[in-house]
């Protein structure tokens, strides 16, 4: 059940969360038996600039920009309620670089926004900024069946101190996204 704390047991439900899951614990496992330190830092639906953008099933905003960029409506699955925790990459490298400075061997630290969104107030922000950086009207999302996750929110306990914030919301962060977009779907074309 969402918020996810990094106190609760890793319970994956789908393929992608069971290879995170073995990973960590394997990490776990490597280091007591070869004795270093470790550090787990779980970002939540990253976005930023050079995103990949060109894999159809991967991450929801890339999708979105991408079937965008070449004049296609993009998917929302169920209403369009579901919620997630958007960390942008710029966060997560400063707390990824931060954890080099603290002591914090041995934990999991869960990062994502502080304010989540729902699929469709991102939508709506992409479609915004994705008409305003390029002047090309875009096409209404199409509304699939829902899927099983709909609260896919942090609670990063630990984060305090490891993250410095870019400035900034979520629009400003999708824009710079498109802007770098344009270009990768440039010089890919």
């Amino acid at each position: 059940k969402a918020p996810f704390d990094e106190s609760m047991p890793r319970n994956p439900v789908d393929v992608y969360a069971w290879c995170k899951s073995s990973i960590e614990g394997m990490t776990e496992i490597f280091a007591d038996v070869y004795d270093f330190k470790y550090t787990i830092i779980r970002p939540h639906n990253l976005i930023g600039k050079k995103q990949y953008l060109f894999d159809i099933a991967r991450n929801v905003l890339a999708i979105w920009v991408n079937c965008l960029l070449r004049d296609k409506n993009y998917w929302i699955y169920g209403d369009g309620t579901h919620v997630r925790s958007w960390s942008y990459i710029g966060d997560v490298i400063d707390a990824m670089v931060n954890c080099l400075d603290r002591d914090v061997g041995g934990q999991i630290i869960n990062l994502g926004a502080k304010t989540p969104n729902t699929l469709n107030e991102l939508s709506q922000v992409v479609r915004e900024e994705f008409e305003s950086v390029t002047g090309k009207k875009t096409k209404d999302p199409i509304y699939l069946s829902d899927r099983p996750t709909w609260r896919a929110i942090v609670n990063g306990l630990k984060d305090a101190g490891l993250v410095s914030r870019t400035p900034g919301t979520i629009d400003v962060k999708v824009r710079e996204l498109i802007r770098d977009a344009q270009i990768a779907y440039a010089d890919r074309t």
